[in-house]
C-alpha cells in the first residue's frame, strides 16, 4: 500500500515552519481539479511535497522577514489559514525544501 501524498498549492512556508518545529500534521483544505475544496483534515508533513520551487528565497530582508512572521506566528500557535494541497506526488518532498539565504538556483 502506498503512502498517500499532496502538492502544496499554497502554503510552503507555512509548512516548512511546521517541519522546522518539530510538527507532525498541518491544518489542510483539499482541493480537487476545478479548484473546489473537497475537504480540510490535518495532513501529514510527510505526506507532502512542493512542485512549485526547489527553494524558499530568505536572500533579502523582505523575504526574511516574510519566513520569520511566519514561522514565529507557528511557533506561537497563532492560527495561520489552513494550507491549500491537492493529491499528488509530482515535487520534492518538503523536507528536501531548503532555506535559501543567498537568492541563487
Amino acid at each position: 500500500m502506498s503512502e498517500e501524498t499532496f502538492e502544496i498549492l499554497d502554503g510552503v512556508r507555512r509548512a516548512k515552519s511546521y517541519e522546522l518545529l518539530g510538527k507532525p500534521a498541518i491544518p489542510a483544505e483539499i482541493i480537487d481539479d476545478e479548484g473546489n475544496i473537497v475537504g480540510r483534515r490535518e495532513v501529514p508533513i510527510d505526506s507532502l511535497r512542493v512542485p512549485t520551487k526547489s527553494r524558499i528565497d530568505i536572500s533579502t530582508q523582505k523575504a526574511w522577514e516574510r519566513f520569520i512572521k511566519t514561522f514565529n506566528q507557528v511557533k506561537a500557535g497563532s492560527p495561520t489559514p489552513p494550507i491549500l494541497i491537492t493529491p499528488g506526488s509530482q515535487g520534492q518532498k518538503l523536507r528536501d525544501i531548503q532555506l535559501d539565504p543567498t537568492g541563487e538556483d
